[in-house]
Formats: structure tokens, C-alpha cells, sequence
């Protein structure tokens, strides 16, 4: 039982001890270092002493390496024999020094290349989680260790706080002995600190945030009167703060998590919308643990009837969104605006052919939803403006999309059986990226000569059946394995030469000329979008952003 004040009621209250943990540092310290900073007792912060300690810190790391025999000394001793990392020695260490410490000899007769004595101080909070010293010291000619030590403080304090919780009062009690040590900066947040930087965190916007950006953000400085964060507060200093707070605010916006059961509740959320406003359509899973997210602004979508739309790209890019979930993107470039525009967005966790027929199946569905037409590919069905689908070397989207796309072919029109493999039907209406295939290639320019490369450069300028036969007699006399077995690749896929090369593909010379050759547009959405947004974004900010 607590009495608060004289005369005041008796009030049962609950009490907690706290101990000072008191100061740690070097076992090497200086002395008079110690001495002039621990010579008087304290109650409060004393900034005379912590600037005394800053400038011997800062004087220490000045003279770290200034001698020959600083830059030998290594953290290693002979009982150091299995698992240990090795390094080339440095040009600017001395060998014969070196294995001077090595053999655990001294380097020099008295102690007339010893370092001065330390200064170095460990905050209470890190303690002995920081076993030893960073700084070298050599004392009496021999590498030694500087191990932290700690001086035992005597402080103590009792906090009596009511058990009745609405009674809003505590007594703190001190002993009468003080601190025998300098108290260093508080870097605990204290809960208006906290507040200050979730009101920072709100003026950027929680959506992709991250501690840079609300650092650095304009608005910061403005809520700050003009300081910057860590002067605003000295506990601000730490990221981990700062991420602890950064975590938790997005935790309250986002309380179903941020991974994909965040995902599903937007999906879920999203479905009370009416469909022009809805952005995630679907939401669908495999027995296998796949995840497929896709998602559309619904007028975009009706870009793909657009007659200028002649052509659209498919690629999956891995920047944005952080962990195993992936983003798949449909651009096209829009003739109306003059401008590229995703129109697509699929969030995945799996990359076979079978998961890209489920992916594109989807989207079908979703198309048919929100315009009433499938894509419509000018080769399958009737009335159709799409000639083609630009993708890289991807086979299992290539593969999955023809599939996916033969569900919906229109034989009266097309003259294509629908149980024609995907590997004879890709070529009807898919390019292969000319920059994808050729990236390998930049490989062999060491292997050949200048002409042969040059040859192997321009493989997609083919004419001919018969100059498709001289290059592969081309490549086969090179004798190099990493050529024949890029050629024998493209060789033993049946669909990927006619969807590279023009000479050999099924489309008409107007088709292919009046299409991309490379999946451009799609990279340069991905750069464009990576910039708007940032990466590493977790699944539900990548959604939303």
C-alpha cells in the first residue's frame, strides 16, 4: 500500500525494481579517461563528459592504422585451424610483420610501437552482446585483444504504479547514490516520438513506404519546422526504430497481413464494387500450392479491341514485388493516346506451361466479362484486330497462352483443327523478343572470330530454307560445344525458329513487318513502373500501388 501524498488514502499498487546496468568498455581504456568521467556522481545527463568521451573516440579511430604494425594485426590466433575464412594479404600490409603476429612473436623490443590506450565506450543497451573491442592494440610489442568490460553502477529505482487502472498516477523512487557513470543519449523512442514519426509516415503515404522515403520526403521537413529526423530526435538515429514504427503502422492499415491473405481480403473487398471500379477480378489457386492474382483497371482492358492494337507483350518481371509471388505484365502500345500501357497485371508463384493455361484462362474470363469478346486473335476468331503476342524465350508462357488461346479458335475461320499441338500452332500468331535471343549470343563474341560472330549476330535475318540449312552446317563446323548447344536448342523446339525468324514463320510478310520484333514496350512499362512505385514491395503495397 502507497500513500502518494501526506494526508491522501492508502492505494495498493503494484512496484517494479529497476537496475542501472551501469558502463562497458575496453579492458584497454585510458585511465585518466575513465577517471575524469566517473570521478562524479549524476542524476541526470551530463553533456560535458559525453563530449569528452566523443572527442577520445573520435581521436582513436583518427590514429587507427597510422603504423605498419596496426595494419599486420589480425583478428586470428593458431587455434583458428578449420572452417576459417581466408583473403589475399593486402599490398599495403607487411608480410614479415604479419607472420611475426601469425607465430605469436613480438614485433618490436619494449613497447615503443605500442597503440595509445583506448577509448572505446559500449552502450549499456548493446552490453556485453559486443564481446570485444574493434580497435587493435598492441601492447609490450605483442597483438592483444581489448575484451569489454563493465563498471557495476550502483543507481536503483522503484516505480509504484496503482492497480486500480484509472487511477493515472505513478511514484518513482531513487536511491540517493546517483550515477557513477556518464548517462548515455536515450535511444528509446518515447511514445510522442513515435507518434511524430507515424504522423511523418501518414504525409507520405503508408502505401510503399519505407524509412528512406519518409526520411527524405519533403513533407518531413515541413512537419519538423525545418529539422531533419534523427536532429528532431536522437533516438531516430536507429533504423530499427524507425522500422518498428514503420511496420506497425502499416500492420493497422493492413490487418489482415501483407502477403497473400492480405491479398485476398482486397480480392474479397473488391468484390462489393461495382465491376467498372474493380481492379483485382480474380483471385485463383492450384492443388499444388500456386497462386494466381489478376488484376485490370476494366477500361483499360477494352484496349485490346482497339484497331490500332494490333499487337500486345506478355513477360513476368521480379523487381517489384518482394518474396516468391512474381509480377506478370500485358502492355500494348496505345495508338489513340501515342503512349504504352499496361493493361494487365497477374501477381504468380509458379512459371509451367500448365499454371501460364490457368493464368491466360483467366484472363479470357475476365476479358469476356468486362467487354463481352475473348482476345481477339485476327488468326482464331472472327473480327479479331490482335496479329500477335510478343514475349521472350519464355516456352511456358508461349506454350500456356496457345492453349489457352486454341479454347476459343473459330475452325470456320481459322482452317486450324483445335487439338493442333501448341508447339505447330505458336507460330500462327506469336513473335519471340529479337533482344532476348540475341542476349546469349554477346557470349560467344571470345570464342569466334569477328565475321563469325557477326554471322551468329544476324541469325534472325535467315531468308531462306536453304540459308536456314547453311547455318546450321555454319555452326556445326564451328566446333565450339556452348554454340552448338545454343543452336541445337533452338533446333529441337519446333515452334521457336518459326517465331523468330520471318522467313520461316507462318505469319504473312504485312503481319510481321507491321508488328514489334522485341517486347520493348513491356521493359520499358517495367522500368517506368518500378520508378512510380519503388521494388521489393510486399504483395498487398504492390497491389495497391
Amino acid at each position: 500500500m502507497v500513500r502518494f501524498a501526506p494526508g491522501k488514502p492508502l492505494i495498493e499498487c503494484r512496484r517494479s525494481h529497476s537496475l542501472c546496468r551501469g558502463m562497458f568498455f575496453c579492458k584497454h581504456i585510458n585511465p585518466e579517461l575513465l577517471a575524469r568521467v566517473a570521478a562524479i556522481s549524476r542524476f541526470q545527463r551530463d553533456p560535458s563528459s559525453c563530449t569528452t568521451i566523443l572527442a577520445a573516440e573520435a581521436e582513436t579511430r583518427q590514429n587507427e592504422g597510422t603504423t605498419p604494425e596496426q595494419h599486420a594485426a589480425i583478428g586470428w590466433n593458431p587455434k583458428f585451424k578449420d572452417d576459417h575464412r581466408t583473403h589475399q594479404i593486402p599490398d599495403h600490409v607487411d608480410e614479415n610483420l604479419l607472420a611475426r603476429f601469425l607465430a605469436g612473436m613480438t614485433i618490436a623490443d619494449g613497447d615503443e610501437e605500442d597503440t595509445k590506450p583506448c577509448s572505446k565506450f559500449v552502450h549499456p543497451r548493446t552490453g556485453f552482446r559486443q564481446h570485444f573491442c574493434p580497435h587493435s592494440h598492441i601492447k609490450d610489442g605483442q597483438q592483444v585483444r581489448g575484451k569489454i568490460v563493465q563498471r557495476i553502477c550502483t543507481a536503483r529505482r522503484a516505480i509504484y504504479v496503482p492497480v486500480d487502472t484509472s487511477i493515472r498516477k505513478a511514484l518513482i523512487v531513487h536511491n540517493d547514490t546517483g550515477h557513477n557513470h556518464p548517462m548515455p543519449t536515450l535511444i528509446k523512442a518515447s511514445f510522442s516520438t513515435k507518434a511524430t514519426y507515424e504522423k511523418l509516415i501518414q504525409a507520405v503515404g503508408v502505401v510503399g513506404a519505407t524509412v528512406s522515403k519518409v526520411d527524405n520526403a519533403p513533407s518531413t521537413k515541413v512537419i519538423l519546422g525545418g529539422k531533419s529526423v534523427t536532429a528532431f530526435a536522437p533516438s531516430l538515429h536507429s533504423k530499427r526504430t524507425k522500422h518498428d514504427i514503420l511496420r506497425q503502422v502499416k500492420t493497422e492499415q493492413f490487418p489482415n497481413g501483407l502477403d497473400a491473405a492480405g491479398a485476398f481480403n482486397l480480392y474479397l473487398n473488391g468484390l462489393t464494387k461495382p465491376l467498372p471500379e474493380r481492379y483485382i477480378h480474380s483471385y485463383i489457386t492450384t492443388p499444388d500450392g500456386g497462386i494466381c492474382i489478376l488484376t485490370s483497371v476494366p477500361f483499360l482492358l477494352k484496349l485490346l479491341d482497339d484497331p490500332g492494337v494490333t499487337s500486345f507483350d506478355g513477360d513476368t518481371t521480379f523487381k517489384r514485388i518482394e518474396g516468391n509471388m512474381n509480377e506478370w505484365e500485358l502492355s500494348v502500345f496505345a495508338k489513340v493516346v501515342l503512349r504504352a500501357a499496361s493493361l494487365v497485371r497477374a501477381y504468380i508463384n509458379r512459371a509451367s506451361a500448365d499454371f501460364f493455361e490457368k493464368v491466360f484462362d483467366e484472363l479470357q474470363r475476365v476479358k469476356l466479362m468486362v467487354t463481352g469478346k475473348p482476345i481477339g486473335l485476327k488468326k482464331l476468331v472472327p473480327g479479331g484486330n490482335s496479329l500477335v503476342m510478343n514475349s521472350d524465350m519464355d516456352g511456358a508462357q508461349i506454350l500456356g497462352f496457345t492453349r489457352s488461346a486454341m479454347k476459343h479458335n473459330v475452325f470456320e475461320h481459322s482452317n486450324i483443327p483445335n487439338d493442333t499441338p501448341a508447339e505447330q500452332v505458336a507460330p500462327e500468331f506469336v513473335k519471340i523478343c529479337w533482344r532476348h535471343a540475341k542476349e546469349p549470343v554477346n557470349d560467344f563474341k571470345t570464342l569466334v572470330s569477328a565475321a563469325d560472330f557477326a554471322r551468329l549476330q544476324n541469325f534472325v535475318y535467315i531468308d531462306s530454307k536453304e540459308s536456314l540449312r547453311d547455318f546450321s552446317v555454319f555452326v556445326n563446323t564451328l566446333g565450339v560445344k556452348e554454340i552448338q548447344d545454343w543452336w541445337r536448342h533452338k533446333e529441337m523446339h519446333e515452334w521457336i525458329i518459326p517465331c523468330l525468324v520471318k522467313s520461316q514463320s507462318r505469319l504473312s510478310a504485312d503481319a510481321w513487318d507491321s508488328t514489334p520484333s522485341t517486347t520493348n514496350t513491356n521493359e520499358a512499362q517495367h522500368a517506368w513502373t518500378n520508378a512510380l512505385t519503388g521494388i521489393k514491395l510486399t504483395l498487398v503495397e504492390g497491389l495497391e500501388t
